[in-house]
């Protein structure tokens, strides 16, 4: 495979994701009749989990040509094992994915299934330490 199929590749397949995860505007958000709604989900982080409730929370009131305004946050690591052990398997398995990722993209053949399989332990690693946070939201629409 070349240089330029496989810098095509990865745009292609990156372009993908960022389309699917598009798609999914509000799936964790829990209409309330009292007018208090809420948005629960498991995350790779606490911010990450933060700015994925609020932005659900906005385009669940934009929707309805409102305002998103938070009630309560709630973040907490509910994850399988110690956090210190997960937030570090998290760390080395970017670290692998993205030097298996330069490495895959710009090193020959030899190099580039090196790199395919620094890459794929990588992704290994992040799958098995998962989404330790779990976010609660509460908010309205104004």
């Amino acid at each position: 495979m070349n240089y330029l199929t496989k810098v095509h590749s990865v745009a292609f397949i990156s372009a993908a994701v960022f389309i699917v995860a598009g798609c999914a505007h509000h799936r964790d958000v829990r209409p309330s009749a009292d007018g208090i709604h809420w948005v629960e989900l498991k995350a790779e982080s606490e911010e990450d989990g933060a700015r994925q409730a609020i932005s659900q929370a906005n385009n669940f009131c934009e929707e309805r040509g409102k305002t998103a305004a938070v009630v309560s946050e709630n973040k907490a690591y509910k994850g399988d094992m110690d956090e210190a052990d997960y937030k570090n398997l998290k760390k080395a398995g970017r670290a692998a994915q993205t030097i298996g990722g330069v490495t895959y993209g710009l090193g020959a053949p030899a190099e580039s299934n090196i790199g395919g399989m620094v890459g794929l332990g990588g992704t290994v690693a992040n799958q098995i330490a998962g989404e330790g946070y779990l976010v609660k939201m509460r908010f309205k629409c104004l």
